[in-house]
Order: structure tokens, then C-alpha cells, then sequence
């Protein structure tokens, strides 16, 4: 309905072309499109975002700043501000597609739609790629230099590690009320209203995830509140045993 009768035929041709682009071709245009270059990145997905984005580049700006506030890739006020300030075109289309890729995110076991902003997801999706890329060495360095020194020491395969660290990754980029929700579903103690809340609930949550070694043990530690004192009650009991 934006569009001219010409407009549309010249859209349509566009659209068709896409249909008869082969996995490496539609390969080649993601990668300019500066989102993270996954390694099962199917063809039917990948046509799917540059249909839209052939659609949304055809559009005139108001009607693409309309289509950004429907889909809550910007807020009302910010799609009209003119001058300086007035939202770069490029940057409204990476947002869309941005916003087209969380659902994909998701379904691969990234929790993109419990971010409380589509860049959070980006940023571990474009970690956990980089991650993937590396070594096991590289990645128990990578462990060590963030503090995960017990991930890195575990023993753990490259998988196990790299499911590790873009837990923590996660962990320390959900909104707080998702946190705890991860919290409360381990059974883990709260640090809710602490100033170190984040902090001391990643602690617990690394510990229950990989390293709870008290539960097979049938050890309540969760409930002493400490993990340095859960962690040295666990030893005791297996240096009595």
C-alpha cells in the first residue's frame, strides 16, 4: 500500500531472486548484514530475513519508522525526531532484522526473549560464536581471566565449557527479575535488594549448574546461604567419609 504500481513490480522481481539464491549466497549477504555468522544457519531462514529486508529497504522512511515502533524496534517519540538526531536508515533495518532474529536465537537455546533489549541477545549470540572458534586451551584461559577458575579446572570438554561460559555471559545480562527466576527454579538462596545481588546469585547458580557436587550427596547446602562454607562443609563430610 506504500508503494507505486512500479515500485511493487520492481519488489516483487526482488523477492523472486531471492527464492533462487542458493545457502552460500544468501551466506555471503549475511555476513555484511554485521550480525554473527552461526554455523547452522539454515537457507529457509535466511531467505526469510532477506525477504524482509528487501521489503523494509522498498519502503518509504515514514512508513519503515511506522513499521519500527509496530515492532518495537524504536519507541513513538524517538521515530520522529528530525535533524541530527533523526534515526539513521541503515540502523532502523538492522534493527528490524535484529528483531527478526530473536525467535531463531531462541529456538537454539539462547534466551533471547528474556532480554530486556535485542542488543543483550546479540552479545551473547556473538560471544558464544567467537567462543566457538577457539581452542579448548584458549577457551580455559578465557575461563581463567574471567574468574571462572573452577570451570576451567573442572575438566570439562570444549562443548561443556563453552555451554559455561555463555551461561554466565547470560547470567550477568538478564534483567534482575529473570535472575532470580533461574534462582528460585534451583532452589537457590536470595540476594534479592543486596547491592551484590547479581554478583553473589551468578555464584550460586555457577555452583548448582556445574558444580553441585552436595545434590548426589543428598547434602542441603543450598539452604547455609554461603557458598564458601557450602563448598568447605561438602569437603568435611567427604574427608569423614
Amino acid at each position: 500500500e506504500h508503494l507505486g504500481s512500479v515500485e511493487a513490480a520492481n519488489l516483487a522481481a526482488q523477492l523472486d531472486e531471492v527464492e533462487t539464491m542458493s545457502l552460500e549466497q544468501l551466506k555471503e549477504w549475511y555476513k555484511d548484514t554485521s550480525l554473527p555468522e552461526e554455523r547452522d544457519l539454515t537457507r529457509e531462514e535466511l531467505a526469510s530475513a532477506l525477504k524482509k529486508v528487501t521489503v523494509w529497504s522498498a519502503l518509504p522512511m515514514k512508513a519503515l519508522l511506522k513499521e519500527c515502533v509496530r515492532q518495537g524496534a524504536l519507541r513513538a517519540e524517538e521515530a520522529f525526531v528530525g535533524g541530527e538526531e533523526a534515526p539513521d536508515w541503515h540502523q532502523l533495518l538492522f534493527k528490524l532484522l535484529l528483531l527478526e532474529r530473536l525467535p531463531y536465537w531462541d529456538a537454539k537455546g539462547f534466551p533471547a526473549k528474556r532480554m530486556d533489549n535485542p542488543e543483550k541477545a546479540l552479545q551473547v549470540v556473538v560471544q558464544s560464536v567467537l567462543w566457538q572458534n577457539m581452542s579448548l586451551k584458549e577457551l580455559k584461559k578465557t575461563c581463567k581471566e574471567g574468574g571462572l577458575v573452577k570451570v576451567a579446572e573442572k575438566g570439562m570438554g570444549k562443548k561443556a565449557t563453552i555451554q559455561a561460559l555463555t551461561a554466565v555471559l547470560t547470567w550477568e545480562l538478564l534483567p534482575l527479575s529473570e535472575l532470580r527466576k533461574d534462582c528460585e527454579s534451583k532452589e537457590l538462596p536470595s540476594f534479592a535488594g543486596k547491592n551484590d545481588e547479581r554478583q553473589e546469585s551468578i555464584k550460586w547458580l555457577i555452583a548448582a549448574s556445574f558444580f553441585n557436587t552436595w545434590a548426589d550427596r543428598g547434602i542441603p547446602a543450598e539452604r547455609i546461604g554461603n557458598l564458601e562454607i557450602a563448598y568447605g562443609f561438602v569437603g568435611e563430610v567427604d574427608r569423614v567419609k
